[in-house]
């Protein structure tokens, strides 16, 4: 991703928090102390949707592509939350995506196409508090992750006689802890917005097998496990309705 890109990111998320501090009249108290400010029920649920994201997704299929170490992600999850007094159960589902495409080695290129997924589950709880129609909380999730990896690579150079292609397959499978921070926005005693930030501390299983395709026709499989601990800038932006 590049830096234009992350910029604009940061400059949309900065810009929705302070459009929403700077107007006093979209702002509402949360409901707490036994009623809503105003009047109302106390909502005990909360649906949100992830409006975006920006996460290192570098590694999420078992390979590693440099350009996705700032992984820009738009209406790519949800969540849900129960309240209680000062905390909450969560539950996250998250989805992340994205194309590779690599021209290395010219002039005997070698060009590598291919497509990583990833879909998190967490679940957890978090701890927070008020300060007039902000919420700041903190929490730790358990993970758990599976990514995939399919991509092709093959020459294309000046050679033919040295044409050779072959085919990459690649799972990540794991499980950890997230610690998370963030804050919420409330624009309604019903309605808010939420940023948050996470470190993924998570133990996986890679599997990989290469085809080469060529006359040989020969495959390599190979598996390992592997600690990674994973910063993600804005985890989570989302809209967030309670109920």
């Amino acid at each position: 991703m590049n830096m234009n890109s992350t910029k604009f990111f940061y400059a949309f998320v900065l810009g929705c928090v302070f459009t929403l501090l700077g107007s006093g009249t979209l702002l509402a108290q949360p409901c707490y102390g036994g009623s809503c400010y105003g009047g109302g029920s106390i909502p005990s649920n909360e649906l949100g949707v992830r409006l975006g994201s920006l996460t290192d997704a570098s590694s999420i299929g078992g390979v590693y592509s440099g350009d996705a170490a700032t992984q820009i992600g738009f209406l790519n999850g949800i969540h849900y939350k129960r309240y209680q007094t000062r905390g909450a159960v969560r539950l996250q589902l998250g989805y992340t995506r994205y194309n590779v495409d690599q021209v290395t080695d010219c002039p005997n290129c070698f060009r590598t196409d291919g497509v990583v997924q990833q879909v998190m589950f967490k679940a957890g709880y978090e701890w927070f508090t008020f300060f007039g129609p902000i919420e700041p909380f903190a929490g730790l999730d358990f993970a758990v992750g599976l990514g995939s990896y399919e991509g092709e690579t093959f020459t294309y150079g000046t050679n033919p006689s040295e044409f050779m292609e072959y085919t990459d397959v690649r799972t990540k499978r794991g499980f950890g802890f997230a610690p998370v921070a963030g804050f919420r926005v409330y624009v309604s005693p019903y309605l808010s917005i939420g940023v948050e930030t996470t470190l993924e501390a998570m133990l996986y299983n890679r599997d990989v097998t290469i085809s080469n395709l060529d006359t040989e026709n020969s495959t390599i499989r190979a598996q390992r496990n592997q600690w990674e601990a994973i910063y993600h800038p804005i985890n989570w932006l989302s809209m967030n309705v309670l109920f």
